[in-house]
């Protein structure tokens, strides 16, 4: 048996995040996969993986053939104590540890350099962040960032959500009065068609009558019966859109107002409220966050919040108005 110097850093990795009985096999799985663990067709290892590795005392030094164990001439990945722990947590006989949001960070940030995901660790009461190495050359892993300095890096990014309140609301205003405007015109529209079809269900009506007093006859009944059926079920359709329209609806404005309005706001949410809140802003706004020299090398933002840190911005309501269209149309984002 031969040791795979490549990805044998992986199991011993496996033990030790499983035996802290702090994470599931499926978030196990998802750690090892952001550190770089893949299959051969480069997909996240499934849970029930996980847990025949843990199961397997192959990795402790013992083979086992037909239902026996025999001391293996292989060299052990991880130690019997550990082995142990991790099959503890496995059947329940040690209690997982309850989950704490020690690092609020933690599972944010990414390494630009190797793309393993930074830990954090707690020294002489600062917390401390760091990539995990896990491909195991990694230079970056002896750089080590101090929790505020980070928090730094990360509210100065939310800079790029900024927009004048002022601007946020006069489109708010607008898109109101736009709103009741299209819904007027849907309310005449639907009037009108209302009234034609009550026209055409009359005249379907007196032509009935005409020809069941032979007034008319058959062939020339059923070309015209045919006619209006199809002129009625044109305007029963139309009816059915406008009722189904939801185009200028202002439910929807105040859900897009407070979007923007968070955006706004994130910045100094971030930098005032506790960690909890913190890990909740990040997580709504960002993804991709990479590290690397200590510095910001990339990120995304999520959703529309994407498009509003993409546009240059004007600093106030009067630069905003005199702005190109797509900003006076803010409400249509």
């Amino acid at each position: 048996m031969i040791v795979d110097e490549k990805n044998h850093h992986y199991i011993r990795r496996i033990f030790e995040l499983y035996g802290t009985g702090r994470y599931g096999l499926k978030e196990v799985a998802q750690i090892l996969y952001d550190e770089g663990m893949r299959t051969k067709s480069g997909l996240m290892r499934r849970a029930s993986h996980i847990h025949k590795i843990i199961k397997d005392p192959f990795y402790h030094g013992v083979m086992q053939k037909n239902g026996k164990y025999y001391p293996g001439n292989h060299e052990p990945i991880v130690s019997k104590m550990l082995y142990d722990q991790a099959n503890e947590v496995l059947s329940g006989k040690l209690h997982p540890q309850s989950k704490r949001l020690a690092f609020h960070l933690r599972g944010f940030l990414k390494c630009a350099n190797c793309t393993c995901m930074l830990t954090a660790s707690k020294k002489k009461g600062h917390d401390y962040y760091y990539c995990t190495n896990g491909k195991g050359k990694c230079v970056e892993h002896t750089k080590y960032m101090r929790s505020e300095y980070l928090d730094g890096l990360v509210a100065d990014k939310f800079k790029d959500l900024r927009i004048d309140e002022d601007l946020v609301e006069l489109a708010y205003e607008a898109a109101k009065e736009q709103a009741h405007i299209g819904q007027s015109y849907v309310v005449q529209a639907k009037e009108k068609l209302i009234n034609e079809l009550a026209v055409a269900r009359q005249k379907q009506n007196k032509l009935l009558d005409t020809y069941l007093a032979e007034l008319v006859p058959e062939d020339v009944y059923k070309a015209k019966t045919e006619l209006l059926k199809k002129e009625i079920i044109s305007v029963e359709n139309e009816i059915k859109k406008l009722e189904t329209k939801t185009e200028g609806d202002e439910s929807t404005l105040e859900p897009i107002k407070k979007f923007f309005l968070k955006g706004i706001s994130a910045r100094k949410r971030y930098i005032n409220g506790p960690d909890e809140q913190k890990r909740i802003i990040v997580s709504e706004l960002l993804w991709n966050l990479s590290i690397g020299n200590q510095k910001v090398q990339d990120l995304q933002f999520k959703s529309a919040y994407a498009m509003v840190a993409k546009n240059p911005k004007p600093g106030n309501l009067g630069e905003m108005l005199c702005s190109p269209p797509q900003y006076q149309n803010l409400y249509k984002v």
